[in-house]
């Protein structure tokens, strides 16, 4: 029969040798964002780390964010099982059921924020189950159900890869052609879900909606109707600038979200056009709030799509963490 306490020291014991692990890895490698103590005041401040890592002096609090990304799930993990035992010991304990909800979801959110900050994300190369078309949750569902490493992407993912494939456009091209395929015969759906206002401009952004690695919506004051405009127009209006600065979870330049999209869709600026959800027409906000963003050609141009209706079809495809390609 087993013993709890020793069962609990056994956990306790895989964390700590998870937790010097990647501190000996902050000392094995020259990281300039991430931080020992950034991560040990975010820890603290969330109240879900028992054993508070040692301070370092001469830190910017700019790093902060930075270093939280660069948090290790597999180091985290540990911690998670920590307090799964102690849950199963006491069931009706709020604390430790609230705190292991936080840790799950801590630890999505990293394993994929962790993609970010190290730049190597494989997207696959063709697309997903035969090229089906599916509406945006039937995708959600479909993506909750894989296990072997990959997620629905968003936007942000796609343009991550995307900036990959602009250092090395040969190493990426064969991808890069499935996708431009995807954006011509039909669509690529994204799993960024938009909830405008039924009553004014204001929305929010979701992205990885219905997933576990589902984010805090990012709220606008104000997503003006664009129909067909180009993405130039757009960025020159402080609100365009805020609301594709949102979809691709990035504080670029209009000439940085510009280039992106260029080499994305293989086209010029003037064609490269944005669409929200209209206010008055047959599918207006406030009887539609929620829409599925999606990228696809039409008529010669690119359209980054604020307006897919949620039971519009389109394809889909997986993104990984490149450490994850052999899984």
């Amino acid at each position: 029969m087993s013993n709890p306490v020793e069962d609990l020291e056994k956990l306790l014991t895989a964390y700590r040798d998870a937790r010097q692990e990647f501190l000996q890895s902050l000392e094995d490698v020259d990281r300039k964002k991430a931080s020992v103590d950034a991560i040990a005041r975010e820890l603290n401040l969330l109240k879900i780390n028992p054993y508070p890592l040692p301070p370092m002096d001469g830190l910017s609090e700019d790093d902060l964010g930075s270093a939280v990304s660069s948090i290790s799930a597999q180091f985290l993990k540990p911690l998670l099982e920590v307090y799964k035992f102690l849950l199963e010991l006491h069931p009706n304990n709020y604390g430790l059921s609230r705190a292991s909800k936080d840790m799950e979801e801590m630890i999505g959110r990293n394993f994929h924020f962790s993609a970010h900050s190290s730049g190597l994300l494989i997207l696959d190369d063709v697309a997903a189950e035969n090229s089906a078309n599916k509406t945006q949750d039937q995708w959600i569902g479909y993506w909750n159900k894989i296990t072997d490493g990959r997620w629905f992407p968003d936007l942000g993912d796609i343009v991550q890869w995307n900036e990959q494939a602009m250092a090395e456009p040969e190493k990426y091209q064969k991808t890069l052609v499935s996708l431009r395929k995807d954006f011509d015969e039909k669509w690529l759906v994204l799993s960024n879900r938009i909830i405008y206002d039924k009553k004014d401009l204001s929305g929010k952004i979701i992205h990885h909606y219905g997933s576990t690695l589902q984010e805090s919506p990012i709220e606008l004051e104000n997503i003006p109707v664009w129909r067909d405009e180009p993405i130039s127009n757009v960025l020159s209006d402080s609100r365009g600038l805020a609301y594709l600065q949102a979809l691709i979870k990035k504080a670029y330049s209009p000439r940085e979200i510009i280039d992106i999209f260029k080499f994305l869709s293989g086209k010029p600026k003037e064609d490269i056009r944005i669409w929200t959800a209209h206010t008055s027409n047959e599918w207006p906000r406030s009887k539609y709030p929620g829409r599925a963003v999606s990228l696809n050609y039409n008529g010669g141009r690119f359209l980054i799509n604020g307006v897919s209706i949620l039971y519009g079809n389109g394809r889909s495809c997986g993104v990984r963490l490149a450490s994850a390609a052999s899984v």
